[in-house]
């Protein structure tokens, strides 16, 4: 439905993991302070404020992996000396000092540790940042050739792979960092995202239902809402409502404010022959949007199965009102007039229907039956004969049934 907006939303996403790029100011500060303090070797503090600036923020990855170079400084897991030249290169970067110096710091950060893989996955984002992908490559193969089997590393290899187009390879490290921390959730993110890009919806949802509908925040929560909410129509069709079903509670649940999910909604339950509910949802889409005709057309259906015709009709013209164009709004309405017996309504919506699509075979068919209820047999005749021109060879019911009326009719026209 909104597929091509949600494709090109990937690459917002991956720029998003990247350096310096918090949208919250007090995490910007916070961020910032901690990348000072860090340079000036207070790393207790500069941890505390990473793990602050990363806090309920699955894209601050940045942050997370500058906790975890404090932590291990703090922890005499690394050499102090490595984790000087790391965060005089992380200071540099982020305040704009020349990148090669930025490598300088860096590259003396991995010739004292050659096997601390922060060092590499640290000089790999940057590059990552500056779009030179396959330097960005060489330093993530660096880092995932180590025996620290480090998910960071395989994460952002997965991620270059991915802007690369190399999609299975992508896929394959997003394993990899699962299978280290399987509660990983930009992975788990990433993955679905190439899933949904490749339309295998099936593995597609059932990452994001490993996510859950947790706070992506408001532009991003919108666009997963329909990412989700394709997968749920995708399911629909295959007539698996009870996944569809699941698909678009999730749409509603990133996205409340959207009313796509809660429309579907409304139809599955119509499907379901659960009218009540139908109209709950859908009249929850037109609180939301009451302009969009889809809602009062899908709200129509749900009527003209309870039977309330006069109800079903009013929503109708509303769907022509916002749109007047629109086929289908004329079509069911010709279908009413003909049930409520108005047939000069209903052959007057039935020619609009072919005015706006001449493939419409049903608008001749119906058309010839108001006709032919009118007793103007000539004018069903005609409309018969058009209607058999065009239906497909798989509806032979009806065309049969049509082909006896018309024989029925040459011969009372011929007497």
């Amino acid at each position: 439905m909104r597929k091509s907006m949600a494709l090109l939303f990937f690459f917002f996403i991956s720029v998003s993991f990247g350096v310096c790029q918090n949208n919250s100011d007090e995490n910007i500060s916070s961020f910032s302070s901690a990348v000072t303090l860090a340079s000036q070797g207070k790393y207790v503090e500069a941890r505390d404020l990473f793990s602050y600036a990363a806090k309920g923020r699955y894209w601050y990855l940045d942050s997370q992996i500058y906790y975890e170079v404090c932590n291990n400084i703090i922890n005499k897991k690394v050499q102090t000396s490595v984790g000087e030249y790391i965060f005089r290169g992380v200071y540099g970067y982020c305040n704009g000092v020349d990148f090669s110096e930025v490598m300088f710091y860096l590259n003396r950060a991995y010739g004292i540790n050659p096997r601390y893989p922060y060092s590499y996955i640290i000089k790999g984002m940057f590059h990552l940042k500056r779009e030179e992908y396959k330097k960005a490559l060489f330093e993530f193969d660096q880092a995932c050739r180590l025996p620290t089997n480090n998910l960071y590393a395989f994460y952002y290899r997965g991620e270059t792979y991915t802007l690369l187009g190399r999609a299975a390879e992508a896929i394959a490290d997003y394993n990899r960092a699962l299978k280290i921390d399987n509660h990983f959730l930009p992975a788990h993110i990433k993955r679905f995202e190439m899933y949904y890009k490749q339309n295998d919806y099936e593995r597609a949802f059932e990452d994001i239902k490993a996510i859950g509908p947790i706070d992506l925040g408001k532009v991003i929560n919108f666009e997963y809402s329909a990412m989700v909410n394709d997968i749920g129509i995708s399911f629909m069709q295959k007539g698996d409502l009870s996944r569809a079903l699941d698909a678009f509670n999730l749409s509603t649940s990133l996205d409340p404010r959207w009313p796509e999910p809660l429309l579907n909604r409304g139809i599955i339950f119509r499907q379901n022959k659960k009218y009540d509910q139908s109209l709950s949802e859908i009249n929850k889409a037109i609180e939301l949007d009451p302009d969009l005709d889809k809602s009062y057309f899908q709200r129509a259906l749900t009527y003209q199965q309870l039977g309330k015709l006069d109800t079903a009709e009013k929503d109708l013209l509303k769907v022509l009102f916002l749109d007047d164009k629109n086929v289908n709004a004329h079509y069911r309405l010709g279908t009413i007039y003909y049930k409520q017996g108005r047939l000069d309504k209903a052959i007057h919506y039935f020619k609009k229907t072919i005015e706006l699509d001449d493939k419409n075979v049903w608008a001749y068919y119906w058309i010839g039956f108001s006709y032919d209820k009118k007793k103007d047999y000539r004018k069903a005749y005609e409309a018969y004969n058009k209607f058999l021109d065009r239906v497909p060879a798989s509806n032979f019911k009806h065309k049969i049934s049509v082909e006896k009326r018309v024989q029925l009719l040459t011969k009372y026209m011929n007497r």
